[in-house]
């Protein structure tokens, strides 16, 4: 468990420290909200001023998304 929470401090992604131990995504998830993290975090303002800015620099929504932590079909749903 302290091997996910250290992948998971690292990327602030569950499905990266998931892929990372070869385990579900839900059970990275239990275990990261056990141990006392907050694992759904939501774009602000500011992350989709930055996304936008990125996008119109040329960017892909996949690049973004691995900037910014989220994932690609968030991005894209937030600059459409």
């Amino acid at each position: 468990m302290e091997t996910l929470i250290a992948h998971y401090i690292e990327n602030r992604s569950v499905t990266a420290a998931a892929k990372a131990l070869r385990i579900t995504r839900q059970t990275a998830g239990k275990y990261i909200t056990n141990a006392g993290f907050a694992t759904v975090r939501r774009m602000t303002d500011r992350d989709i001023e930055l996304a936008r800015e990125a996008a119109q620099a040329g960017e892909t929504p996949h690049s973004i998304a691995r900037t910014l932590g989220f994932s690609p079909h968030t991005i894209a749903k937030a600059l459409s």
